[in-house]
């Protein structure tokens, strides 16, 4: 679900930990394909996904809702006109 970001003295360390997961998973599971989720203004991980040869298949408008426990993003309704900032980016 998460990306753990590597040290600044080895680059490319969390591009080479996750191949090595996703090929794993192809040899041990047969897993044939992998998909994700992140968010439009998570830079890092969508050029970390782009470099692992994920492509984005869909976006999802999010707005930003106060809570009891602070808040949370959550998928627009339909009816929503207000700016968008923010999106559910879907990859695989």
């Amino acid at each position: 679900d998460n990306i753990v970001r590597g040290e600044a003295d080895v680059p490319g360390i969390m591009q080479h930990a996750v191949s090595t997961m996703m090929q794993w998973g192809k040899r041990t599971f047969g897993i044939k394909t992998y998909s994700l989720q992140t968010t439009s203004d998570n830079q890092k991980a969508l050029n970390l996904y782009a470099r692992l040869g994920f492509a984005q298949t869909k976006q999802i408008p999010l707005v930003y809702a106060k809570t009891s426990e602070g808040g949370e993003w959550t998928e627009a309704p339909r009816w929503y006109s207000g700016n968008i900032r923010r999106y559910a980016v879907y990859m695989s």
